[in-house]
């Protein structure tokens, strides 16, 4: 069944006459189409890719199950006026990708009923086919490649922005299509924030420092974080980061499609807090990665949903110590009935350059 096939199924159990589509994620994973500006509507019957005149080409190239119209100005305001969309019965929009100003100009212009639906195809996106593993795995070998250059560079003298440059340069010299977001290069005491933004800070001997990054490749992201040690360790360093590590490896030996994310969470979250550091680990265990760097499923103490079989999630458990360092290990794996295949190769055991 193919993807534009699945939503029609979905019209059928709204009782809905048609679907639009905002996210330009969702629109790429049904279409194909990877320009920055679109609608995509669905009918029981056809599927129409709405985009401008800067992506003609592109749109009727790689978009091949729907047919392509150009808008000249606000896509929305085209549907409705050339009547693409059915005028009776009811419509269903993406309430997730939908401003407050844009669904209300829809109510009053619109004869047909709306209907507000929030992640629509989150549980399908999740479920990654063999293709979209290959393209993530095809990504993170990209990051852990220039991972391994970025350690031959660390020295005491290098600021943080400088570091950064050097990731985004060697990851576009690789091939990467663009940085799946800024890269985090935390040294010394800013390490101990979370997210970080990296600064003039000039790294010093016995910094910890700490860098999360990943890349886009053929439009799929990865994510990895590791942690280390420019000269001598601080004081503590290597008792939070065994704890860190270990914690990691507890949820990655439970790892399995089908637990519930609040378990798997709560599984490194027991780690570190029979360690004494329950209180310095502030976020949840990981997230969704694929058509974006975060998305379904959440894996947070907050979520109760089952994950997947095919989900790629991220497993990255930190410990953060104010004013001092911190620590976050994180790899990037996909769900299977019994367990998981680890795509992150790059080494976890705490290295000292």
């Amino acid at each position: 069944m193919s993807r534009l096939a699945s939503v029609r199924h979905l019209l059928e159990s709204e009782d809905a006459e048609a679907i639009i589509f905002s996210s330009l994620a969702d629109i790429r994973w049904l279409t194909g189409f990877s320009g920055s500006h679109a609608l995509l509507i669905v009918t029981r019957d056809a599927g129409t890719l709405i985009t401008d005149g800067r992506y003609e080409l592109q749109a009727r190239n790689e978009s091949t199950e729907t047919s392509v119209r150009i808008a000249s100005g606000d896509p929305f305001e085209f549907v409705l006026a050339e009547e693409i969309v059915p005028t009776e019965g009811t419509l269903l929009f993406q309430g997730d990708h939908l401003t407050a100003s844009k669904f209300e100009y829809l109510r009053s212009s619109c004869e047909a009923e709306i209907r507000l639906l929030d992640g629509v195809l989150q549980r399908a996106r999740a479920r990654k086919s063999e293709t979209e593993i290959d393209l993530i795995r095809r990504a993170q070998r990209i990051s852990e490649s220039v991972l391994d250059e970025i350690l031959g560079i660390l020295r005491p003298g290098i600021r943080e922005l400088e570091v950064a440059a050097e990731i985004i340069a060697r990851h576009l010299k690789k091939g990467a299509a663009k940085m799946a977001f800024e890269p985090i290069v935390a040294t010394g005491p800013n390490s101990a924030m979370p997210h970080a933004r990296p600064g003039n800070r000039v790294l010093e001997v016995g910094d910890v420092v700490l860098l999360d990054f990943g890349c886009v490749w053929e439009g799929y992201a990865c994510d990895m974080t590791r942690t280390v040690v420019v000269g001598t360790e601080p004081d503590g360093f290597s008792s939070v980061y065994t704890v860190v590590l270990d914690a990691q490896q507890r949820a990655l030996d439970a790892a399995r499609a089908g637990i519930r994310a609040d378990e798997l969470d709560g599984i490194a979250r027991k780690a570190i807090t029979e360690a004494g550091f329950g209180d310095r680990f502030p976020h949840g265990l990981g997230h969704g990665v694929g058509l974006e760097v975060h998305e379904w499923p959440r894996v947070s103490s907050r979520s109760t949903d089952r994950l997947p079989a095919g989900a790629v999630i991220t497993v990255e458990p930190g410990v953060y110590i104010q004013d001092s360092f911190g620590v976050r290990i994180e790899d990037l794996i996909v769900l299977e009935p019994g367990g998981y295949a680890n795509l992150t190769s790059a080494p976890r055991n705490l290295i000292t350059l």
